[in-house]
């Protein structure tokens, strides 16, 4: 398939997975997952097996997805399996290894797509809405879930972390400030209905972060917009928060929480994980870990932290492959200085998901939104990019776009 159509149809696919799930619930949609996960392993292999190899990052996620998929193997061959109380079903290396492709493989897509010029600023952003009312819909479907199974009037929404994986798209949207504007803000203030204290955390330092590149280089010209929209982001967010302590009794509960050091729980489960890990293993364990999911067999959780889910699980040879991974992350956002929204966007990503690897789980997070920009930054900041027929796309896209402004 030539043009953008395979583009249209594996972004189609997805898009369609993502609202039957919204409708339907995920445990129905195993044989959805499988054939996306299938479907982005053809464009892993065709990237593996050509010139675009060349990034650092690109091996950092095979490197890692090759790791998982080498103790799902072993997890399969000693026949691992443990029931999810929490989710209602049993936890196998095919169901560890597929949430975890679903994540990362699909970069692999988009990147390809890319490369081959089918997608460009403009071919995200023709995405954006559509994008942005799949989420609206979500937000509402998770939320109303949520209430009703705590059978109150505000809940905790775990969406939060999702939302917030569409705001580096936006950063696309710069010369349509107004609409830019409300889109983020509508964004935000979803991710502040949500009351999840990590996600609200994630999302003022992402804008933290677009405010700075933002201010850093808008020329002369333009820089007084720029002041004027931090002074009314800061004034808007200043009386959302003021809203939010005056009508919601349960996001000053949760602030309350935060601030006396309550952590749900978490401050147990690190604890108990890292002394495990320094203290009971052996050598063995220590340095390949207790195999794929070990952790819900010694604490029935996930320790709901990248680093230490991975000691536990993979171990030191685990660990070392995940921080070359993030390595590699920092070298491409690094690398990156020629166009300011993809920098822009790139360290929104990294700084974003390298903060929820602390305190969440992260690998198995990535999400349509926040992949096409990924795949497409990928593309943009690969030096192959200067030989290739189709690179002129992705630097005229940008010139076009900036003369409209």
């Amino acid at each position: 398939m030539g043009n953008r159509t395979a583009a249209k149809l594996y972004i189609g696919f997805y898009m369609l997975y993502l609202l039957t799930m919204t409708i339907m619930g995920k445990s129905s949609l195993g044989s959805m997952e499988l054939i996306i996960v299938a479907w982005s392993a053809v464009y892993m292999a065709k990237v593996l097996f050509s010139s675009y190899a060349k990034p650092l990052f690109v091996r950092g996620v095979t490197l890692l997805l090759t790791l998982f998929f080498a103790y799902t193997v072993l997890a399969l061959m000693e026949g691992r399996i443990i029931y999810n109380e929490k989710h209602g079903f049993n936890i196998t290396g095919i169901i560890y290894f597929r949430k975890i492709a679903l994540s990362l493989m699909p970069i692999f897509a988009f990147y390809y797509f890319s490369m081959k010029g089918y997608i460009t600023k403009r071919f995200m952003l023709s995405y954006l809405f559509p994008f942005v009312a799949l989420i609206i819909l979500s937000f509402i479907k998770q939320r109303n879930s949520a209430l009703a199974a705590k059978e109150a009037d505000e809940a905790t929404v775990n969406y939060g972390y999702e939302i917030l994986t569409i705001l580096p798209l936006m950063v696309f949207y710069k010369y349509r400030t107004i609409r830019q504007q409300m889109l983020m803000w509508l964004m935000l203030f979803l991710i502040l209905f949500c009351v999840k204290r990590g996600a609200i955390i994630c999302a003022g330092l992402s804008m933290s972060i677009y405010f700075f590149f933002m201010l850093k280089h808008d020329n002369r010209r333009k820089n007084y917009k720029a002041y004027i929209l931090l002074i009314v982001a800061a004034l808007v967010a200043y009386f959302a928060l003021d809203w939010m302590f005056q009508s919601s009794e349960y996001f000053v509960e949760r602030v309350d929480k935060t601030m006396e050091g309550n952590s749900s729980g978490r401050d147990f489960i690190y604890e108990f994980f890292w002394y495990y890990f320094l203290d009971s293993t052996t050598t063995k364990q220590f340095l390949f870990g207790g195999g794929a999911f070990e952790t819900l067999f010694l604490y029935g959780l996930y320790a709901h932290n990248d680093w230490l889910e991975i000691a536990i699980n993979q171990g030191v040879l685990g660990l070392s492959i995940y921080v070359f991974f993030w390595l590699t992350f920092l070298q491409l956002c690094l690398k990156c200085k020629s166009d300011i929204l993809v920098k822009t966007a790139l360290w929104m990503l990294f700084v974003f998901f390298l903060l929820k690897s602390m305190f969440s789980m992260s690998y198995d997070q990535f999400t349509l939104y926040s992949n096409i920009v990924l795949g497409y930054c990928m593309a943009y900041n690969t030096d192959i990019n200067k030989n290739n027929k189709h690179a002129k796309r992705l630097s005229t896209s940008m010139r076009q776009w900036r003369k409209r402004d």
